[in-house]
């Protein structure tokens, strides 16, 4: 459920630290009580507090963002970084439930947020973000709008140049008899739920390449008139929608997509659509990191708290490798690790854990090692790296 107020984190190490005054021992004048004066937006010098009164105190520089950031995306140039905001909150002026904010990775500062409602329409933003390559270009997923967005860029501003459909499928409800064959039998659909909807997005020379959650689907757009250069199913015998499709990354030749629902990676030929090989993981694949050779990814897998390693050299990406994601051995699932990015300068992967309000370090390689953790906001739900420095969203505070 979406918080009052959200944070990007620029991370460093350090520790939290409660302290708890204990009665004077020795008999002297009489002080009063320390009480902290209420704060309307949550924050407090000893951290953020959320609903069920616990407090975190995220690592580093804090920048306030809108409701529910999902990702963050950052310019080819390192200066600027680009949240969506895929909230529905209280709607304070500064707070964007539903918007864009471009940020400024050397202040910290928001230096626009973008809206883009159409009339009557419920507007989404479902965190899936790309620059292209020579950063003149932002295009973003629209989730229930079964939309993809084209913004056009200027230094740190955006302008919406177009809207285009995710896929040949879109508008079309989720329910038995309906196109994308899913959802529930005899039932009138939602608002959202729609036939595609685009939940990430990733370009590569001119081309976009979408996965629609809903649909199941990989769609490729060319990123100059959004024409569908073709549309591809990653689905299975019993499945109810298919994969539930959610990150997509380009590797050369190669689009990977995380199948949520078939417990799979999926690669596919970046001109045809065909799908090259399967890459059984973990449970609930929903993030993807590839170190800059292109020979391997990492891959989150948010249900059964652990991230594969897959080997991406070969005709068809195969798992070498499988750890827990856990801070302490043994404990119960929850950490939900969502968010992956390959620091590859410095031989780390860096793993959003969004049930422990932290970014786990690792080595790179088959066997990744734990080299330590930071504390972030409440729920992070994107990672990124700019310029020797690690940002981390955080969904819920």
């Amino acid at each position: 459920m979406p918080y009052p107020r959200r944070t990007l984190a620029l991370a460093a190490a350090a520790a939290t630290v409660a302290a708890v005054a204990l009665p004077a021992l020795a008999a002297g004048p009489k002080k009063q009580p320390h009480v902290t004066p209420y704060s309307p937006t949550g924050q407090y010098a000893e951290g953020a507090l959320q609903v069920n009164g616990r407090l975190v105190d995220p690592a580093g520089r804090r920048t306030l963002l809108g409701d529910f950031p999902l990702g963050i995306v950052v310019s080819p140039d390192g200066r600027t970084g680009v949240v969506a905001n895929g909230g529905q909150g209280e709607g304070g002026p500064q707070q964007g439930d539903q918007s864009l904010q471009v940020v400024d990775l050397a202040s910290g500062k928001v230096v626009q947020m973008v809206r883009d409602h159409l009339p009557n329409t419920p507007t989404f933003y479902s965190g899936g973000l790309a620059f292209s390559s020579d950063g003149k270009h932002l295009f973003a997923t629209g989730g229930g709008n079964d939309t993809v967005y084209d913004y056009a860029v200027k230094g740190q501003k955006l302008s919406l140049a177009h809207r285009w459909k995710s896929s040949l499928k879109a508008g079309a409800p989720t329910v038995a008899g309906g196109l994308a064959g899913g959802g529930v039998p005899n039932s009138a659909p939602e608002v959202g739920d729609v036939g595609a909807y685009s939940r990430d997005v990733a370009y590569s020379n001119g081309t976009l390449y979408v996965s629609n959650e809903q649909g199941s689907t990989v769609a490729a757009l060319s990123a100059t008139d959004g024409t569908v250069k073709w549309e591809s199913t990653v689905g299975g015998a019993g499945q109810v929608g298919g994969g539930y499709l959610e990150d997509v990354q380009v590797v050369g030749s190669t689009v990977l997509v995380a199948a949520q629902g078939l417990n799979l990676v999926a690669a596919l030929d970046a001109s045809t659509g065909a799908v090259k090989g399967l890459a059984n993981v973990g449970d609930h694949p929903v993030a993807i990191g590839v170190a800059k050779d292109g020979k391997t990814a990492y891959v989150a897998n948010a249900n059964d708290d652990s991230l594969s390693v897959l080997d991406l050299s070969g005709t068809s990406p195969s798992q070498v490798g499988q750890i827990s994601t856990h801070l302490i051995g043994g404990e119960a699932n929850g950490s939900t690790p969502d968010a992956v990015v390959v620091d590859d300068k410095a031989k780390r992967v860096y793993v959003g854990l969004a049930g422990d309000n932290a970014v786990l370090a690792y080595t790179t390689g088959p066997t990744p090692h734990l080299v330590g953790a930071v504390a972030t906001g409440n729920y992070p739900t994107g990672v990124a790296i700019a310029r020797g420095h690690l940002y981390a969203v955080s969904a819920k505070g």
